[in-house]
């Protein structure tokens, strides 16, 4: 059931990167990868470019000298959700990453949540935000997004 469920979710994903320029400089394939990170295991579906060493590159989802580079989905044990581009093994350019605590559409450069994006938070709060994050804060706030939600 679980696998079925990751299916539905990449099928559009294969859509999208049919329909999507290649990022210049790659060829673009597919493959699938697991790994454990510092609180659960995660999975990793999605395209992949060979890792280069360049500075900056891996730390992420990486794995068997490939990095996820280009569309792709990640989930964890933990129950993190993200779906949307990906460069140099880390969460880059636009998405949807979701937890237990809220969900964020937006924005992400090097993994935080960055540029214009909305966050709307779960389990009876009403706050939401949409606007503008940097580095994985909040326009106007000093405390990055964690588990749960702001106090603003």
């Amino acid at each position: 059931m679980k696998a079925l469920g990751f299916l539905v979710r990449f099928l559009p994903l294969l859509a999208m990167a049919a329909l999507s320029p290649p990022i210049s400089g790659w060829t673009a394939e597919v493959r699938s990868f697991e790994g454990y990170g510092p609180d659960s295991a995660w999975s990793y579906q999605g395209e992949v470019a060979p890792f280069s060493g360049e500075s900056g590159q891996g730390g992420g989802f990486c794995k068997d000298n490939y990095c996820a580079n280009g569309y792709g989905s990640y989930s964890s044990e933990g129950g993190i959700d993200y779906t949307g581009t990906f460069r140099n093994g880390q969460m880059d350019g636009t998405g949807t990453y979701t937890t237990d605590f809220y969900e964020y559409v937006g924005g992400f450069r090097r993994g935080k949540f960055n540029g214009h994006g909305t966050l709307k938070c779960y389990h009876g709060s009403s706050f939401k935000f949409d606007g503008m994050f940097i580095d994985g804060k909040m326009e106007g706030s000093d405390k990055p997004v964690g588990f749960g939600c702001p106090d603003r």
